[in-house]
C-alpha cells in the first residue's frame, strides 16, 4: 500500500505539480528464441508475465508497482482508492510472425518512486525463456538495454496547428462513445488529471483536482481535422480466467490556435500516455506543431 501525505489538500498550481513529475524510460531489446507468432498487442502479455514473476519471486515489488492502493486516511481516499500505476509497458512493434533470432524492442517506463525498483526488476526481466509470450509461449532473452532521456524542450511557434496522433488505441469513457465526443477539452482534462495524480501519489507533489481553467483554454481551440476510427481487441486475463474485449480510438485530430499553456500536457502525455489501459501501452500519443500563415490581425496583436 502506498504511503502518502494525509494532510489536507494544499493550494498549488498545475504547473507546480507537473514540475515534480519524473520518470525513466528504458528500451529493452529481446532476442526471440524460437520461430512463432506473437500477438499484435504484445504489452498486455508482457505485463501479465511480469506480474506472475513478481508475485512468485518479489511480492513486495508486486504490491509497490502492480497493486498500488491509496490509504483510506488520505483526504481523497474515496475518490482515488485505485490510482494510476507507476509503470508503462509499450511495444510499438505490431508484427505477428517472428523467426528465431529476431529482435523485439520493449519500452518500460517507471514513474516517480518506481524508478528506485529498476535494479531489482532488471534481474527478473532479463530472461523470459522459462515462461514465454503469447499462446505459443515464445521465449525471449534480453540482449541490450538503453536508458532514454526525454527531450525537455517544447518548440512553440505562434500561431500554430496542433496535430495529435493516437499511435495505440486511446481508451476513454465518453457520454455517447462517438468520435464527436472526443473533444480537446475532454482530452486536456484527462491529461491534467492523470499527470496530477501521478505526480502526487508517486512523486510527492500536492494534489489538485480542479482543471476547469485548462478545459476553458482548450475550448477556445478551433477544430481543423478529424480522422479517427474505433478499433477493438481481445485480451486474456489469467487472474480473472476470462477474455475481454477492449475498444479505443486510433488516428489523428488537429486543432488551430491552441493556447501555448496547454503544450506541457501534450508533452507529458507523449511520454506517459493517456486514458485507460496505459500499463500495457494503450493511449500512446504523439503531436506535431505546424506554423500557420501569419495574418495582419495577429501581427497587430503582438504590438
Amino acid at each position: 500500500m502506498i504511503q502518502t501525505n494525509t494532510s489536507p489538500i494544499q493550494e498549488a498550481t498545475l504547473s507546480q505539480v507537473l514540475q515534480k513529475l519524473r520518470w525513466k524510460t528504458i528500451k529493452l531489446t529481446y532476442q526471440v528464441m524460437e520461430d512463432g507468432r506473437l500477438p499484435r498487442q504484445k504489452a498486455s502479455g508482457l505485463r501479465g508475465m511480469l506480474g506472475h514473476v513478481l508475485m512468485e519471486k518479489a511480492p513486495d515489488l508486486y504490491e509497490a508497482i502492480f497493486e498500488v492502493k491509496n490509504v483510506w486516511e488520505h483526504p481523497m481516499g474515496r475518490r482515488y482508492r485505485d490510482i494510476c500505476s507507476p509503470y508503462i509497458i509499450s511495444v510499438p512493434d505490431l508484427r505477428k510472425d517472428f523467426r528465431k533470432g529476431g529482435q523485439l524492442d520493449v519500452y518500460l517506463t517507471l514513474i516517480g518512486q518506481a524508478e528506485n525498483h529498476f535494479p531489482r526488476l532488471l534481474g527478473l526481466i532479463q530472461d523470459w525463456q522459462g515462461r514465454g509470450i503469447g499462446k505459443e509461449h515464445i521465449p525471449l532473452k534480453l540482449t541490450a538495454m538503453n536508458m532514454m532521456q526525454p527531450y525537455t524542450g517544447i518548440p512553440v511557434k505562434e500561431p500554430f496547428r496542433l496535430e495529435l496522433y493516437f499511435r495505440t488505441p486511446l481508451v476513454v469513457k465518453t457520454e455517447d462513445h462517438s468520435m464527436a465526443a472526443v473533444t480537446l477539452p475532454l482530452l486536456v482534462h484527462r491529461m491534467a488529471e492523470r499527470m496530477a495524480i501521478l505526480s502526487h501519489f508517486h512523486c510527492g507533489s500536492e494534489l489538485i483536482t480542479d482543471f476547469e481553467d485548462y478545459k476553458e483554454l482548450a475550448a477556445k481551440a478551433i477544430w481543423a481535422e478529424m480522422d479517427l476510427r474505433r478499433v477493438y481487441w481481445s485480451r486474456y486475463s489469467t487472474r480473472q480466467a476470462q477474455a475481454s474485449q477492449v475498444g479505443g480510438w486510433v488516428g489523428k485530430l488537429a486543432f488551430d490556435e491552441v493556447d501555448t499553456r496547454l503544450l506541457p500536457l501534450f508533452y507529458l502525455a507523449k511520454h506517459l500516455h493517456l486514458g485507460k489501459c496505459t500499463t500495457w501501452g494503450m493511449g500512446r500519443i504523439n503531436y506535431e506543431l505546424t506554423p500557420l500563415p501569419v495574418t495582419a490581425d495577429y501581427l497587430l496583436e503582438q504590438l
